[in-house]
């Protein structure tokens, strides 16, 4: 229905046209015109607070009075307070038009009767203008008490009685909550509300990964945000909100979250709490994970030319290291399993891995590649036999090494890890001894010619 619009009379008054109201300001505005901006001159309402501390706020923003153009526009707010009854009535800029209907405003509130009514000094109906002003409208007599019963499946929780308890529910419980409020007249009245407890089925989350930044120059920078894609395990990114915490507290009360997880940086072992909240049921979830850094291992050692009998493969190569990973090329190419055959002249690339999944990496400031390159040749092609009865003790040794074979030994040859010859010595009997006291801790290969046969031995200096 319309809102009568055309009022002289002054309140209280039991004809007044609106009665039981708030009149704050009770004016005669037009918003039907053509506005000069509609997203600001408007009327707008919101509610703020937790009940039973509501607050209701209404907004009339820069509104025309009928028949008076875009000049002089009126702006003020009505707030309403829940369990005080408080009315606060903020007046921005209100002036009067005497176009229509008499330039009246009125400020105030009045009853159903239209007996009662009560009216800030000079703001009964009439011609007034004003800025900046704000009055509160507050209940003469006492609060209202309230008292709040709480039972769960029937059964009365006795020292329960604030508006709110913790409690731990089960699956299917039905909580009521009954509120008694004692009215002016000291009778009472019972609001009762209940609800069932049905607990949300957990998504089907995966567990986070454990992030180790492969470098010894601290700071190290992590992308935690990796981990996001992980534990939704296929789940629409768009249901949840994802933010992550440096305490569990943090993550469980979603306060503190990291500003930048992106580019997170550290110094040392951390444990990192990722939280993930539900947009719809407000359920969250909370999964640790750890970041720490680890020093990449070396390049594997070993000859940088291997001899190879047909139908070996990368496994018999002799590669010193932990965990080694063989590739096609020096720098990506493809991985290669240790069942590949050896192919001839063919060069493969070794890395060694550490138990924090870090790959080896070269110690020189300017390296060609991160990888030991073999390249491999047939035994076939360079009588590379077997010799009969080689023996090479002690193995590992400290500073002695000797050599014997069934036949007459010509030559040896050390080599260190990087394929470097850093001895050759020639011999006439089967027999020779070689002193390693001046060459560093380490692992070296002899190479022993033995008439038309040659082999291979790696040995340890200790």
């Amino acid at each position: 229905t319309e809102c009568p619009y055309a009022f002289t009379a002054q309140v209280p008054n039991v004809n007044f046209p609106i009665k039981n109201a708030i009149y704050g300001v009770y004016q005669d505005t037009d918003i039907t015109g053509v506005l000069a901006n509609p997203e600001i001159q408007n009327v707008n309402y919101y509610t703020t607070g937790i009940a039973p501390n509501r607050v209701f706020v209404i907004n009339y923003n820069e509104l025309p009075l009928y028949q008076c153009g875009s000049t002089d526009l009126q702006t003020y707010q009505i707030v309403l307070y829940e369990s005080t009854n408080i009315i606060d009535v903020y007046v921005k800029k209100r002036t009067s038009c005497t176009s229509a209907n008499f330039g009246n405003g009125l400020i105030g509130i009045q009853n159903q009767a239209g007996t009662n009514a009560v009216v800030p000094p000079n703001r009964n109906t009439g011609i007034w203008n004003t800025t900046n002003e704000a009055w509160r409208f507050s209940p003469s007599g006492s609060s209202l008490t309230n008292s709040f019963i709480w039972s769960v499946n029937g059964a009365t929780f006795v020292s329960e009685t604030q508006d709110s308890f913790t409690f731990c529910p089960q699956e299917g419980d039905t909580i009521t909550v009954t509120k008694s409020t004692t009215k002016c007249d000291g009778s009472q009245i019972n609001f009762s509300s209940s609800l069932e407890v049905n607990f949300e089925p957990t998504p089907a989350f995966s567990n986070p990964v454990d992030l180790v930044i492969c470098s010894e120059n601290a700071p190290f920078t992590v992308d935690l945000t990796t981990n996001s894609s992980t534990v939704l395990n296929g789940l629409n990114p768009d249901d949840y909100i994802i933010s992550y915490h440096q305490t569990q507290t943090g993550a469980e009360q979603l306060t503190g979250g990291i500003q930048f997880p992106e580019t997170y940086t550290f110094v040392e072992d951390e444990v990192i709490y990722m939280s993930i909240e539900n947009f719809n049921t407000i359920c969250y979830s909370v999964f640790p994970f750890t970041i720490s850094a680890s020093v990449p291992p070396s390049i594997p050692e070993g000859l940088a030319s291997q001899g190879f009998m047909p139908g070996e493969t990368l496994e018999d190569l002799e590669v010193i290291g932990e965990n080694i990973q063989w590739y096609d090329d020096a720098f990506e190419g493809n991985f290669l399993p240790n069942t590949t055959p050896l192919q001839e002249n063919f060069t493969y690339y070794a890395s060694q891995t550490n138990e924090a999944g870090c790959e080896s990496e070269a110690r020189n400031p300017n390296p060609v590649s991160n990888r030991l390159a073999v390249t491999v040749y047939s035994d076939l092609s360079t009588n590379n036999y077997a010799i009969k009865n080689l023996n090479i003790y002690p193995n590992p040794t400290k500073n002695n090494l000797n050599i014997n074979a069934e036949n007459e030994i010509s030559m040896i040859e050390i080599y260190n890890s990087l394929g470097q010859k850093i001895i050759s010595k020639t011999n006439s009997s089967n027999q020779l001894f070689i002193d390693l006291s001046n060459i560093n801790s380490g692992i070296y290969f002899v190479k022993t010619y033995c008439g038309e046969n040659i082999q291979f031995t790696k040995i340890i200096k200790n």
